[in-house]
């Protein structure tokens, strides 16, 4: 399996899910509003979704399909990337675009 198919497919889902509940999404990325570290079920989740993408980056990266990188780098702006365009979108900034 193409560790990028599988990576955009993740980008795709979470993008999508944010939009359609900005209000769930607003709260989950609200870490003082809730008690996140407290919650195994979604720190759990969210430690498994990292790790999963933490795997596809390297895979990608051992299969040459990134230039010459950081795979842990080029996940945390890929992480950043997302929830920030996430973000825009769910709080109304990209209408005008």
């Amino acid at each position: 399996v193409d560790p990028l198919v599988e990576l955009s497919a993740f980008a795709d889902g979470y993008f999508g899910w944010a939009v359609k509940n900005p209000t769930h999404y607003r709260v989950l990325a609200a870490r003082a509003l809730i008690d996140f570290p407290g919650s195994a079920v979604l720190s759990g989740r969210a430690a498994g979704f990292r790790a999963e993408m933490a795997g596809l980056f390297a895979a990608a990266a051992a299969q040459g399909l990134l230039r010459p990188c950081d795979p842990e780098l080029v996940h945390l702006q890929a992480r950043a990337l997302s929830y920030g365009l996430a973000r825009m979108c769910v709080d109304d900034h990209l209408r005008a675009h």
